[in-house]
């Protein structure tokens, strides 16, 4: 199992023996809304919300918005929230590199 996954597991058990432990009567539906929100931030690591995505780029957070309106950036889209993966971001500054070496 990949460490990730194990962390997922073994963070899903933690949040699930608290809840019993405290005494607390837990049905079959809590248990799927407990792992559905351990599976959201499981997807959701290595993302950023605008705030971070423009700091990490070094831009206003209006210019992030921007690029993912326009398409340029592709975001996930959580609830009402876009989220930006690092790695669409590294590669937004791969594409948008303009080499300055002058060709002879």
């Amino acid at each position: 199992m990949s460490e990730k996954l194990a962390g997922l597991a073994a963070s899903l058990e933690q949040t699930i023996k608290g809840l019993v432990g405290e005494g607390t009567q837990i049905n079959e539906d809590q248990i799927r809304k407990i792992v559905r929100e351990e599976l959201t931030r499981y997807r959701l690591e290595g993302t950023l919300d605008a705030n971070q995505a423009a700091v990490y780029l070094k831009v206003h957070r209006n210019t992030i918005y921007e690029l993912s309106n326009k398409g340029e950036l592709p975001y996930v889209k959580v609830g009402a929230q876009k989220r930006y993966r690092i790695a669409a971001l590294e590669a937004y500054l791969e594409m948008n590199e303009v080499n300055k070496i002058a060709v002879g």
